[in-house]
């Protein structure tokens, strides 16, 4: 789920940019949509008395072996919302000096000064 980027052409993406993992509140700080990538794959297996894990070192080739098992129904769905560059996305507000991380923290201040006071006695 956190890799839709690496495993789009088992999964039939189309989307020509990729895709990309949306993190949401942490966009001031460049994190909006990042790529991860999964470099090993721990399962466990619970076959035997004794519950162990198997490590799989190609994650890649596991998936690709595996995806067919999988069912996701919603999963063309899910990946149009992880597309790297959304047709409805807009920029990032910026504050004074043009930067999004200004902008976020004179908005968080912005709110923290409003808790701070009752209603009505807001300067």
């Amino acid at each position: 789920a956190l890799c839709p980027d690496q495993f789009n052409a088992h999964v039939g993406g189309s989307h020509s940019a990729g895709y990309c993992s949306k993190l949401g509140y942490a966009r001031p700080l460049g994190w909006g949509s990042v790529r991860i990538a999964a470099r090993e794959l721990h399962l466990l297996d619970m076959a035997s008395d004794v519950p162990y894990l198997t490590k799989f070192d190609d994650v890649g080739q596991w998936f690709g072996t595996h995806a067919g098992e999988i069912k996701a129904p919603m999963l063309e769905e899910w990946l149009s919302v992880h597309r790297r560059d959304h047709p409805e996305a807009g920029d990032y507000p910026t504050g004074a000096d043009g930067q999004t991380f200004t902008y976020h923290t004179e908005l968080r201040s912005e709110h923290s000064r409003r808790r701070r006071y009752k209603r009505g006695q807001y300067p």
